[in-house]
């Protein structure tokens, strides 16, 4: 007898078999009406199927072990390469291992906003990498909840309102009113970061999922501009050698669809100055992520 079965199961002209006699004579077939469960695991070499519950016996219970070899292929085949039809309902639990490392996930662009007027900002924008390379947990392989940490990295550009501009006095970076005859026509700060997310993903329905955690930021390094014109010329001052805030935190909410895309919210509690060194703003962000 062949090393091979077939689950026949109610919808067969889905699944195409277009004639019952077209199947080997020396082949097992199995019908199971409606199954509640169909799990097929494949480790060290073996492929096993567990089947549980019926139309007609929920406490039915049916189990197959098969070694793999040439004719049902290796490990790294898919099922529909595997058992020749494509169950839309099997889950592959043998392929998610409960750790893994991934990468490049995450990819972000997000608009940006302060989170009081006062701070003198406006809309600015953000994007990077959440996760360049991460670390990833699933407890329930079954379930799909995931805990991932990873490293990623991120750019910010800080923009201002045009009746401000930024100086640089004793390494102390301010934002205040131009001088008489200026106008102002851009200020803004630059950072690089490093981010070190912690996440929690799981499913709501199929391939749509949540995410929600929170990310700690290394500020590698920070610069700042200001452009002016008075009359016909225009100056530029840049700064550098700030005293920018070396460690920050931000939580983060993404929803959207598994390894497409997302919604994502970004929220940063503490200012990326102390009141001492620059310009104080909570920034609030809103974008897409894609392959979170």
């Amino acid at each position: 007898m062949k090393n091979i079965i077939v689950i026949l199961m109610a919808v067969i002209p889905v699944l195409g078999f277009a004639q019952a006699d077209s199947i080997p004579a020396d082949t097992t077939v199995k019908t199971i009406i409606k199954p509640k469960s169909v799990v097929v695991v494949k480790e060290n070499g073996v492929t096993k199927l567990h089947v549980t519950g019926t139309a007609d016996d929920p406490n039915y219970n049916y189990k197959f072990e098969i070694k793999n070899d040439e004719t049902t292929g290796d490990s790294n085949s898919n099922s529909t390469e595997e058992w020749g039809l494509n169950l839309p309902f099997l889950k592959n639990d043998g392929r998610l291992k409960s750790t893994f490392i991934s990468g490049g996930e995450d990819i972000y662009i997000d608009m940006m906003w302060p989170e009081a007027k006062s701070s003198g900002m406006k809309t600015s924008w953000e994007l990077g990498i959440g996760r360049v390379i991460s670390f990833n947990w699933l407890p329930d392989v079954n379930r799909r909840v995931k805990f991932t940490f990873g490293i990623g990295l991120g750019v910010r550009s800080i923009s201002f309102k045009h009746d401000r501009r930024l100086y640089l006095n004793d390494g102390h970076l301010t934002l205040d009113a131009p001088a008489e005859g200026e106008k102002v026509r851009s200020s803004k700060i630059l950072e690089c970061e490093v981010r070190f997310p912690f996440m929690f993903t799981a499913p709501i329905y199929k391939a749509f999922k949540f995410s929600i955690g929170a990310a700690g930021i290394w500020n590698v390094h920070s610069k700042a501009n200001s452009t002016w014109e008075v009359g016909d010329t225009k100056y530029t001052e840049n700064f550098k050698g700030l005293h920018q805030r070396q460690l920050n935190f931000e939580l983060v909410g993404t929803l959207g669809f598994d390894d497409a895309v997302g919604v994502t919210v970004h929220y940063r509690p503490l200012s990326d100055f102390t009141t001492v060194y620059g310009p104080e703003f909570k920034t609030i962000s809103l974008g897409l992520s894609f392959n979170f």
